[in-house]
């Protein structure tokens, strides 16, 4: 029989007496001339009756969990015979707890927990309220502020316990008696997520039985729940992927005025990014870089982006939403996981989110539920609800090509556009409201979305022309617009143009490209 370790491991003698072991391997000898294991345990019969009964003090624990770590590291298979137990048996009624942990070359990844299982219950419900769930989950705190440590080998009463410090290519056994009423949780875990190199492993016993794993066993999990007890049926789970705590379901307390919002991304592994923001933002501020959410947990609402989530962590973040805001949600690339919970509701995506590159999510009491995913990026035309008392709305969205100086907008009315007025225009150069009246627009920074929104009274006839000064039209650009919510077709075949006009209101709409010039004289037709 060959001995990895000497020290706290027993061998027999010729006469079948267990001593302790001195040497290694195959050269190790019991130490005779020291008293055995058989003699310590007749020497102290009141000690061992009081572990039994539970009566014995912190001193008799002790000196029964140091006698036990002695007597638990036989190398027979001891752990289906009574006779072969040392001094460890439970009351009636009880079942014999046995953990047996041989620890590869990196330990500090092993971790187990034991406890009843309305403490596992309790764990699981906390993680539902958990920001920082891989923080919490991966922490040597997680679950352990009422956990004692397990510092000795042995035997321990049965409480809620925590596996200490181990170390590398060796091996510790544990155990303990479960109440008869008691339902147990073994919870074992791989920080790595590896599990444990053979020729190491983790077993657990009950009443002498192995608790059996599913095929993997433990040489590639990262974690198990074993369920054991007389009051519930025994069985174990195992994966090899992180362990699948409950839905995210944080308790937040919102004002009247707003409502929770609560949202958890799983990348897997690549860039991803997420935007949050209220519609007439995302519409108004295309170019906007939002201020980034670097680190999770609850925040005020304003327009949001994540980070750069290219790790296999769980990030989890919640806020209150005003009742008037529409609420856009937009994704680059796929996720593992997105679970967003509204007012305490599960906002149900769209399964395309796991196969397509962009999603884009509307939701909230200011508008209707809607998602969109696409293999290329979504575009939501700039088409914002404005108030227009005795008008009506128009948008402007253009998005400008490679070569910005060549283009130009003009915005005005038929009678504008007759009497001249448009050749000393004020121009915009900011993308904003603005007041009805003969403008132009010049743009300066090339791809780039310019949007703009103004209301148009009833009765006036706009003109809306587009001008590029080369003649080829916008390359990878182009202008939408929008008037009382209705978008203007554009004819334009070829997109090669040098002037596009529209006309609309109190006239016939119209709408055409041409790559001659218009003279100012060339009016529009009046309906």
């Amino acid at each position: 029989m060959d001995l990895r370790t000497t020290g706290d491991t027993w061998v027999p003698s010729d006469e079948l007496q267990w001593f302790k072991a001195t040497g290694y391997g195959s050269s190790s000898k019991p130490d005779t001339e020291k008293i055995s294991i058989a003699e310590q345990i007749d020497e102290i019969p009141v000690l061992l009756e009081a572990v039994i009964d539970r009566s014995a003090t912190p001193e008799q624990i002790a000196e029964a969990e140091a006698l036990f770590a002695q007597s638990a590291s036989l190398t027979c298979s001891c752990r289906d015979k009574e006779d072969c137990l040392g001094i460890f048996s439970c009351p009636a009624g009880e079942i014999k707890l046995w953990i047996d942990v041989k620890t590869d070359s990196y330990a500090e990844e092993t971790q187990f927990l034991v406890m009843g299982k309305d403490r596992w219950e309790s764990i699981q419900e906390e993680s539902r309220m958990v920001y920082d769930l891989d923080d919490w989950y991966e922490s040597a705190a997680f679950a352990t502020d009422d956990f004692a440590v397990l510092n000795s080998t042995g035997f321990f009463p049965w409480l809620n316990v925590k596996s200490g410090t181990l170390r590398n290519m060796d091996e510790y056994m544990y155990t303990t008696c479960v109440p008869e009423d008691e339902c147990g949780i073994l919870y074992f875990r791989d920080a790595f997520g590896d599990g444990i190199y053979f020729p190491g492993g983790f077993d657990v016993y009950v009443d002498g039985s192995r608790i059996a794993v599913n095929e993997t066993e433990t040489y590639s999990v990262r974690h198990c729940v074993y369920q054991f007890g007389k009051s519930c049926g025994q069985s174990v789970q195992c994966s090899s992927s992180g362990f699948e705590f409950p839905d995210f379901a944080p308790q937040v307390r919102c004002p009247g005025d707003s409502v929770p919002l609560a949202f958890e991304v799983l990348p897997s592994g690549e860039h991803r990014s997420l935007t949050l923001s209220g519609m007439e933002y995302w519409m108004t501020n295309p170019n906007e870089e939002f201020p980034i959410l670097n680190e999770t947990g609850f925040f005020d609402w304003e327009p949001v982006e994540t980070p750069a989530l290219d790790t296999f962590q769980t990030f989890r973040y919640a806020t209150c939403v005003p009742n008037s805001v529409c609420a856009v949600m937009s994704t680059e690339y796929t996720y593992d996981a997105l679970k967003v919970i509204y007012n305490e509701e599960e906002v149900e995506l769209s399964p395309a989110q796991y196969i397509t590159d962009y999603c884009f999510y509307q939701f909230g009491p200011a508008c209707e539920t809607e998602i969109r995913c696409s293999d290329t990026e979504i575009v939501i035309p700039y088409n914002p609800t404005i108030e227009c008392p005795g008008g009506k709305s128009l948008a402007i969205d253009f998005e400008s090509d490679g070569y910005p100086e060549e283009s130009k907008v003009l915005v005005t009315d038929l009678e504008g556009w007759n009497q001249g007025l448009w050749s000393n225009a004020p121009a915009l150069n900011e993308t904003r409201y603005f007041d009805w009246g003969t403008v132009q627009i010049n743009f300066v920074d090339p791809s780039y979305s310019h949007r703009y929104t103004t209301c148009v009274p009833v009765d006036v006839c706009g003109v809306v022309m587009l001008f590029d000064s080369y003649g080829d039209g916008l390359a990878q650009g182009g202008i939408t617009v929008f008037y009382d919510q209705e978008e203007i077709p554009i004819l334009d075949p070829d997109g090669q143009f040098r002037e596009c006009q529209l006309q609309f209101g109190a006239c016939q709409q119209e709408a055409y490209c041409t790559n001659s010039t218009a003279s100012p004289t060339s009016s529009p037709t009046v309906s």
